[in-house]
């Protein structure tokens, strides 16, 4: 059997001959007047030249192998495009620069994605499918996110991300209540900032940070990383001995590899 690869220049050289021989050089007033010339030049031209592969006459051999051929499938075989995608924070998943959401308990978890022009179907990874979506165009969010990228109402988002931070440490969520009081809604990005300081730093040292910036009157979450930075230890240089009872002077070394040299 010939395989895809070996028969692709045979049919490029198949449509060049088209091309070059049915074509070149001609308009057509229409389409229906087009596809009239390559009709009649297929019966007249094509189906009556000598085949440079099998030396016979195209016509010829298409009726011979006419009866081995099967009717084409009644629908069209699919076309996608599938890989896989890592889960957003927020609970969505990008292709081809568009977002489409899965359910949030397959945060930071790897799925399947299938697309097409119409449509984009998500899978977990025992190939149940867990979302359906419409294909979207760049830019665009298969739903509409609420502030901080969030879901549900803005309330819900400001008592979940508050909470998140109280979970943090007492000293947490009383600068997180101060950033809501002289903020407003605007402050539940940073709320979602120091939450997201856990995943880099412990627990005390993000609270001393926070005890410290309410001890300054300082609200914003680059201030809340400056005090971590400054409160960063810094390894110390070691130091070696030069005498010990264990480490002998240099010149007995040198004494014991002249005498075994």
């Amino acid at each position: 059997m010939q395989c895809a690869t070996d028969a692709k220049g045979k049919t490029e050289n198949g449509i060049a001959y088209l091309k070059g021989n049915a074509l070149r050089g001609r308009a057509f007033p229409s389409l229906a007047a087009h596809n009239e010339h390559l009709r009649e030049w297929e019966r007249s031209v094509a189906d009556q030249r000598i085949h440079g592969t099998t030396r016979q006459q195209v016509g010829l051999r298409f009726a011979l192998e006419q009866p081995a051929l099967v009717p084409p499938p009644p629908n069209l075989f699919p076309v996608f495009h599938e890989a896989r995608r890592v889960v957003h924070r927020d609970s969505y998943i990008e292709l081809e620069r568009s977002y489409y959401s899965v359910p949030p308990e397959y945060i930071q978890r790897t799925v399947w994605a299938r697309w097409d022009t119409r449509e984009v179907r998500v899978f977990n990874e025992r190939w149940e499918q867990i979302a359906l979506h419409r294909r979207l165009e760049r830019g665009q969010f298969s739903h509409c996110l609420g502030l901080g990228g969030g879901h549900g109402s803005l309330d819900r988002q400001i008592a979940y991300w508050q909470g998140r931070a109280a979970a943090l440490g007492e000293p947490c969520g009383q600068w997180a209540v101060g950033v809501l009081e002289r903020k407003g809604p605007i402050g539940l990005r940073t709320l979602m900032g120091l939450v997201a300081l856990a995943q880099t730093h412990p627990f005390r040292s993000i609270n001393d940070a926070c005890t410290r910036a309410l001890a300054r009157g300082a609200w914003r979450l680059r201030d809340v990383r400056a005090l971590l930075d400054a409160r960063t230890p810094t390894q110390l240089p070691l130091r070696l001995n030069d005498h010990h009872p264990l480490i002998r002077n240099l010149a007995e070394y040198g004494l014991f590899i002249e005498t075994h040299a």
